[in-house]
């Protein structure tokens, strides 16, 4: 096996936080410290909630859904629309992309 030393191939950044980092440290880390699916109060509320804002249902059709007797029996946190998209609101935003171009001395195809 051979190795190869290049310099500057791969850094690390001590000090960055991580995304989890991030995650708990945000207005509402506290909340998700005690309840990792706030602002939902369970993973099922959770699974309703991700796979309504996933759907691309009007706002009407999620209220229709909701008004569901069916639907209406279930624990959930939010009962209409706009409730719903209140409290996607309050997630985390996800990680940030980082990108550095990178000139090359020899020719490229």
């Amino acid at each position: 096996r051979t190795v190869e030393y290049f310099p500057g191939a791969s850094q690390s950044y001590p000090g960055r936080r991580t995304t989890m980092d991030q995650f708990f440290s945000d207005k509402n880390g506290q909340f998700h410290k005690e309840n990792l699916f706030y602002p939902f109060t369970s993973p099922e509320d959770w699974q309703i909630a991700s796979w309504l804002l996933h759907s691309h249902l009007s706002m009407a059709a999620i209220d229709g859904f909701l008004s569901l007797d069916l639907i209406k029996q279930l624990p959930l946190s939010f009962q209409t629309a706009k409730e719903l998209h209140l409290r996607a609101e309050l997630l985390p935003s996800g990680p940030r992309w980082h990108s550095q171009a990178i000139c090359s001395q020899h020719p490229m195809k």
